[in-house]
């Protein structure tokens, strides 16, 4: 199964991402915004040190674009772009991971947010989806 793909849209960014659980869905969302803001995102590798961040929030709609927006929030902050994740633990309303980036000076896309238009999070089938428009 492939981790996310990028969808068509006439302003925006809009990724679908797959897992077989919610957390593996969380981390393969970071994984595809990540893939838009560096080049050949497979061939990167994050460093070694990890900083450890949690989320909490009312849903798990909240949830995830609250998760999503910190580590956009850290990469601004910090210069980097995430695309190492740990999760540590994980609830409908809690996250707690360990993430690790690579510096970067210039972005190919600046994504602004995680948005709520459009987002959806639901089981099919065997695997978990969601989707996400982000302003960019």
């Amino acid at each position: 199964m492939r981790k996310y793909k990028i969808l068509d849209h006439p302003a925006d960014l809009r990724i679908q991402a797959f897992g077989d659980d919610l957390p593996e869905v969380f981390v393969n969302m970071a994984l595809g915004m990540a893939s838009q803001q560096i080049k050949n995102i497979e061939e990167q590798k994050a460093g070694v040190q990890y900083e450890k961040i949690a989320v909490k929030s009312d849903s798990l709609h909240s949830l995830l674009i609250d998760w999503l927006n910190e580590i956009l929030y850290l990469g601004e902050i910090n210069k980097k772009v995430y695309l190492s994740f740990k999760i540590l633990n994980f609830s409908a309303s809690k996250i707690e991971a360990e993430i690790c980036g690579i510096p970067v000076e210039e972005k190919l896309i600046e994504i602004k947010a995680a948005t709520y238009h459009d987002l959806e999070i639901k089981k099919a089938g065997d695997h978990w989806e969601a989707i996400i428009v982000f302003d960019i």
